[in-house]
C-alpha cells in the first residue's frame, strides 16, 4: 500500500500531469459549452426553459398530450399572422412546440413499436433469405422480440431530454481521456526507464513484482477518478445548462434510446453509462501499461500505439454492419466508448451464427484486456530488463563501422543533427512511407462516379462549353435548345400519326422520356448556370464563364480530404519532430553542448531547419501527388474560371479564380504545418521526453483534427461560400505568425540559458 501512494504521489507531484489535466478539463467544459450554445433548438431551450418545462408539465398532465399542444401551436400561429412585433419570441415557443410534438408522436407510437415486434419478426422469417435455421439473421431476428418483451405496457413522458442527449454524445471527451491515459501510462513507466531509475529497484522476497502491482493500480486508481470527472462534468454542465427534467422517466422516454432493450430510468442509464466509460479505459489503461513496459522504445510505443488507433477508428468507420467482418467493427474499443453503443443501442453480434448481446461482449472483452493488461505488466516488467537496448543486427552493424570506419577531423553540426532526426528518431522510415503514399496518391483513380446519367450527360456538355462564354457558345446552346424543341413536337405528335403502331408509339414514346430525363436535365442544368454566371458576372466584374460543377466539386469540396491529409500531415510531424531535443537530453548530452561564439543558437537554428526541411518534404509528399493526379486525370481549364461561378459559391463577392482557392487552401496548410513544427520543436525542449512530447502534440494538435473531421462548418470551403475568406485567412496567419514567435522564442531563452549567463558575466 506503501508503495501505491508513492506511486501516486510521483504522478500527482508532475506539474505536467496537473496542467494537462486542468487543461482538458476546460477544453472539454468549453467546446461543450459552446456545441450546444451553437445548436439553435438547444440555444432556445436555454433561454425559454421555464416556458419549455410548464409545457411539459402540461403536456404530461393532460390526457390528451397531442390534442394540447396543438392547441397551443396553432395559438402561436395565428399571433405570427397578426404581425406581432415579438416575432422572434413567438418562434422560439414554436419551436418548443414542435420538439414536444415530435416527443409526443414518438411516445404514441412506441407501443406499437414494442407490440408489433413479433409481428414484424415473423415476415421478415417469410424471406428466404432470412429464413435458413441456422443462420446468424434467423436467430437474430428469433431473439430480438423476446429480449423487448419486458417492455410492453411501459409508461413514457415527454420531458426536457437535452441535457441526457448532448451529455452522453459528447465525443471530445473520449479523445480527451485517451490522451490523458497515455499520458498517465508515460509518467509512471517510461519517465523512469528515461532517467535509468529500474535498476536501482531493489530486489525483495517478490522482486519487482510488488512495484509493478502499485504502479498497475495507481493507473486504476488514476484513470477511474479521471474518467468519473471528466464524464459527471458532462452531466454537470448540461443539467445546468438545459435543466436535469425528471430523471425517473423510463430512458426509452428519450427517442434517441428507442432501441435500448434495459428497463431503467435515466438516472440508472447515467450511471450504466459513466460504469461503461469507466471499465472500458481502464482496460485500455492496462493495455497500454503493457505496451509501456513490453516495448522498450519510444517510436516504437508510440507507432503501435497510431497504428492500433487508427485500425480501430478504421474499422469502427468504414466496415458496415452487415459486413462479414462487422465483428471487427463492434468488437472495438472505440466503438465501445463512442456515444450510447453499448447500453443505449440494442445489438447482437455474430458468435458463430449465435446472436450475443453487445453487453455480453463488452464484459467479455474488457475483462480480457483487462487480464492480459494487467498480468502482461507483470510479467513484462519482472521477467525482462526495463533498459533499453539496441537489437543484435544494429549493435553487429554499429561494431563494425566502428572498425573499418574512422572519423576524419571535425563532424559538421548538421551532418550530425541530421543522423539523428532522419536515422535514431526514425524520420527516414516516415518518408519512405510517404513516398510509398504519394506513389499511391499519384495513380489513384478520380474519375467521377455518376449517380445518374444525368450526370455523365452533363459532363459531355461541359466538354463542348465550359470557359468563356462566347458567341461560339452561344450559338450552341442555341442549337441544342432547337434541337429539344423539335424532340417536344416531335412527342406531342407521335400519338396523333396514324403511320405508327400503339407499340410503336410506346417506344418512340418511351426513348424521347429517356432522352429528356437525361439529356435534357443535364441541358436544362447548363441552362440555369448560365443564367446564374451571368448575373453573377456582373457582380464581381468577370466575363461569365462555364465551370464544370462536378469536376471542381471533387477538387473544392472533398472535405474529408483535406482533414485526412492534414491528419495525416501532422501524425507524421509529431512523430519526426518530438525527439529534436530529447535525444540531447535523455543521453544528458545537453550539459556538454559548448558555449561558443554563438552560444547555443547555432545549434538551436540549425535544429529548426532540420525539422522545417522535414516538414516540407511531408507536406510536398502529401498533397503534391493528389494535384498532380488532378491535372493529368481533368486538365488545368477549371483552373482559369471564377469559383464564384459555382453556385454553392453564390455569396462569394471577389473574383477568386479556381486556381488561386486551391493556392491560398495550400498555402495555409503550409503555415499551419510550419507552426506546428515550431510548437512541437518548443515541448520538445520543454518536456525533454520523446514519448511525453508525442503524446502531449497528439492531444493538442491530433484530437482537433478528428473532431474537426466531424464538424462540417469547421472548413477552408466554408469560409470562401460564406464570403469570409479574407478574414479567416488574416486571422489564422496571425495566429501562426505569433505561436511561430513565442515557440521559437521561448527555445533561444530557455535551451541558451539567457538568464543564467547574464548572471555570470555580472560576476
Amino acid at each position: 500500500m506503501r508503495i501505491f501512494f508513492c506511486e501516486l504521489y510521483k504522478l500527482l507531484s508532475k506539474k505536467i500531469f496537473i496542467i494537462c489535466l486542468v487543461v482538458a478539463l476546460c477544453i472539454n467544459a468549453f467546446t461543450l459549452i459552446y456545441s450546444s450554445a451553437e445548436n439553435y433548438n438547444d440555444r432556445t431551450k436555454h433561454n425559454n426553459i421555464e416556458y419549455y418545462n410548464s409545457l411539459i408539465k402540461n403536456c404530461n398532465s393532460s390526457k390528451k398530450a397531442s390534442e394540447y399542444l396543438k392547441k397551443e401551436l396553432d395559438i402561436i400561429n395565428e399571433r405570427l399572422t397578426e404581425n406581432s412585433t415579438d416575432k422572434d419570441a413567438l418562434v422560439e415557443k414554436m419551436t418548443l412546440l414542435n420538439d414536444l410534438i415530435s416527443q409526443q408522436n414518438y411516445i404514441n407510437r412506441y407501443d406499437d413499436f414494442i407490440n408489433n415486434m413479433q409481428i414484424r419478426a415473423d415476415n421478415q422469417l417469410s424471406f428466404s433469405i432470412f429464413a435458413e435455421p441456422d443462420s446468424f439473421a434467423y436467430n437474430n431476428i428469433q431473439q430480438t422480440p423476446l429480449d423487448f418483451q419486458h417492455l410492453k405496457g411501459v409508461e413514457l413522458y415527454a420531458g426536457n431530454n437535452t441535457f441526457a442527449e448532448n451529455a452522453t454524445q459528447f465525443q471530445i471527451t473520449d479523445y480527451l481521456m485517451i490522451v490523458l491515459v497515455a499520458l498517465t501510462c508515460i509518467l509512471l513507466f517510461y519517465t523512469e526507464r528515461e532517467n535509468g531509475l529500474y535498476p536501482l529497484v531493489r530486489s525483495t522476497k517478490n522482486g519487482r513484482t510488488s512495484t509493478i502491482v502499485a504502479k498497475l493500480f495507481a493507473v486504476i486508481a488514476v484513470t477511474v477518478v479521471t474518467t468519473i470527472l471528466f464524464y459527471l462534468s458532462n452531466i454537470l454542465i448540461t443539467g445546468i445548462y438545459f435543466g436535469f427534467g425528471d430523471m425517473s422517466r423510463y430512458i426509452q422516454s428519450i427517442g434517441i434510446f428507442m432501441n435500448c432493450s434495459l428497463k431503467i430510468s435515466i438516472f440508472e442509464y447515467l450511471i450504466l453509462w459513466i460504469l461503461g466509460k469507466t471499465l472500458t479505459l481502464c482496460a485500455f489503461s492496462l493495455l497500454f501499461s503493457f505496451c509501456f513496459t513490453a516495448v522498450k522504445t519510444s517510436a516504437k510505443i508510440y507507432g503501435i500505439i497510431v497504428v492500433f488507433l487508427a485500425v480501430e477508428i478504421t474499422a469502427n468507420l468504414f466496415i458496415e454492419g452487415a459486413s462479414a467482418f462487422s465483428f471487427f467493427k463492434y468488437v472495438n474499443i472505440v466503438y465501445f466508448l463512442s456515444n450510447n453503443n453499448l447500453f443505449g443501442e440494442y445489438l447482437n453480434v455474430n458468435i458463430f451464427s449465435n446472436p450475443v448481446n453487445i453487453i455480453m461482449v463488452w464484459t467479455v472483452v474488457v475483462t480480457t484486456l483487462a487480464l492480459v493488461g494487467f498480468f502482461g505488466s507483470v510479467t513484462a516488467f519482472t521477467k525482462t530488463s526495463q533498459i533499453s537496448k539496441k537489437s543484435s543486427i544494429i549493435s553487429a552493424i554499429a561494431e563494425f563501422l566502428q572498425k573499418h570506419y574512422r572519423i576524419r577531423g571535425s563532424v559538421k553540426i548538421y551532418s550530425g543533427e541530421a543522423y539523428k532526426h532522419y536515422k535514431i528518431s526514425f524520420a527516414m522510415v516516415i518518408l519512405i512511407i510517404l513516398v510509398l503514399f504519394a506513389v499511391s496518391n499519384l495513380n489513384d483513380d478520380l474519375s467521377i462516379r455518376f449517380n445518374d446519367a444525368s450526370e455523365s450527360a452533363y459532363c459531355d456538355y461541359m466538354e463542348d462549353v465550359e470557359g468563356v462564354i462566347d458567341s461560339d457558345t452561344e450559338n450552341y446552346l442555341a442549337k441544342e435548345q432547337q434541337y429539344f424543341d423539335d424532340l417536344e413536337t416531335e412527342r406531342n405528335e407521335i400519338f396523333s400519326d396514324k403511320n405508327l403502331s400503339e407499340t410503336e408509339k410506346r417506344n418512340k414514346s418511351s426513348y424521347i422520356d429517356a432522352l429528356f430525363r437525361t439529356k435534357g436535365e443535364a441541358f436544362n442544368r447548363i441552362l440555369e448556370q448560365k443564367y446564374y454566371v451571368q448575373i453573377k458576372a456582373e457582380e464581381i466584374d468577370e466575363e461569365p464563364a462555364f465551370v464544370n460543377e462536378l469536376v471542381c466539386k471533387r477538387l473544392t469540396e472533398d472535405t474529408y480530404r483535406e482533414w485526412l491529409y492534414f491528419t495525416i500531415l501532422m501524425a507524421v510531424i509529431i512523430f519526426c519532430s518530438s525527439n529534436i531535443f530529447a535525444c540531447e537530453y535523455k543521453n544528458s548530452m545537453v550539459n556538454l553542448i559548448r558555449s561558443n561564439r554563438y552560444g547555443k543558437g547555432k545549434l538551436i537554428m540549425i535544429k529548426l531547419f532540420t525539422v522545417m526541411f522535414t516538414s516540407l518534404l511531408s507536406f510536398t509528399l502529401v498533397y503534391l501527388p493528389y494535384f498532380i493526379n488532378f491535372i493529368s486525370t481533368f486538365g488545368t481549364k477549371i483552373f482559369d474560371i471564377p469559383i464564384a461561378f459555382m453556385s454553392d459559391y453564390n455569396l462569394l463577392t471577389s473574383s477568386v479564380t479556381v486556381g488561386e482557392y486551391i493556392a491560398i487552401l495550400c498555402i495555409v496548410h503550409l503555415v499551419v504545418t510550419l507552426t506546428a513544427t515550431t510548437v512541437i520543436f518548443m515541448l520538445s525542449m520543454l518536456l525533454k521526453n520523446n514519448i511525453m512530447t508525442m503524446i502531449v502534440t497528439s492531444g493538442i494538435i491530433l484530437i482537433p483534427c478528428l473532431v474537426a473531421m466531424e464538424l462540417t462548418d469547421v472548413r477552408m470551403v466554408t469560409a470562401f461560400q460564406n464570403n469570409i475568406w479574407q478574414t479567416v485567412v488574416t486571422v489564422i496567419v496571425m495566429v501562426c505568425l505569433i505561436l511561430t514567435v513565442i515557440s521559437i522564442v521561448s527555445v533561444f531563452v530557455k535551451f541558451s540559458n539567457i538568464k543564467w549567463r547574464k548572471k555570470i558575466c555580472q560576476h
